[in-house]
Order: C-alpha cells, then sequence, then structure tokens
C-alpha cells in the first residue's frame, strides 16, 4: 500500500476476494511491530587453563582411549578429568596443578596411546566470533 489510508481501507473491507478465482478470499490484517528482542546472556569466560590443559590428537578412536590417557598422562601430574569423545580422535587431558601441561608438551614427540603416535597440544580458548 502507498498510504496509511490505502492500508487501512484494505484492512476495513477485509475479507476481499482477489483475482480470478472467486471462492478464495484474502484476510487483510494490520501487522505488528515485531516484540522487542531480549538481550543475549553475555558469553562465558572461557575456563580454559592453558597451564592445566591439553589437547590431544591422533588417538585411535576404535580404542578405548581412556584409562591409558590417564596413565600416561599421570607421570606428568595429577589428572583431574579426561574428555573424551568416543567418536573422535581427539580428547582433553586436564591436571590438578599448574605446570604439568609444560612437561608433557616437551615429551610428546614419543608419546604413544594404545599403538598410536599422538600429537600433544597445550590446549587453547576458542576465539571468540566476530
Amino acid at each position: 500500500m502507498d498510504t496509511v489510508e490505502a492500508a487501512a481501507a484494505a484492512v476495513a473491507a477485509s475479507p476481499l476476494t482477489v483475482g480470478e478465482l472467486s471462492d478464495v478470499e484474502v484476510e487483510m490484517r494490520r501487522s505488528r511491530a515485531p516484540a522487542p528482542r531480549k538481550p543475549r546472556a553475555p558469553k562465558r569466560e572461557s575456563n580454559i587453563n592453558p597451564f592445566r590443559d591439553l589437547y590431544i590428537k591422533g588417538l585411535n578412536p576404535d580404542e578405548d582411549n581412556e584409562d591409558a590417557l590417564y596413565e600416561t598422562f599421570g607421570q606428568f601430574g595429577a589428572v583431574d578429568r579426561v574428555i573424551l569423545r568416543k567418536d573422535r580422535d581427539f580428547a582433553f587431558v586436564t591436571f590438578v596443578e599448574d605446570g604439568a601441561v609444560a612437561g608433557a608438551v616437551a615429551a610428546s614427540g614419543g608419546l604413544a596411546i594404545n599403538g598410536e603416535t599422538v600429537t600433544v597440544e597445550a590446549r587453547k580458548p576458542k576465539e571468540p566470533r566476530a
């Protein structure tokens, strides 16, 4: 509609029969402004600590690697938890204390889990999306 008056007239005349199909009725309604959006909650600060968290890639996803990860990385410090996706070739290991990551990364060239040589890196927080 070109004017507010034309739109008001169309709404008042509703329902209308439009075009060649006389059995089709079109109901005109006044549109409403969309409801204001709720502000998004601020993103949580990452709890990833590059001094305690490791990223391990190159695991055989067909093996049960959890116990082997605890055992292998336990030699560098007390392991708090292992996050392992059974269908993926990577895992995360979190140590109880700072500093254990440096030893594990330094020794990573020769580490194997269930016969697979793995790559070990300090886990880094994801970059925020723009």
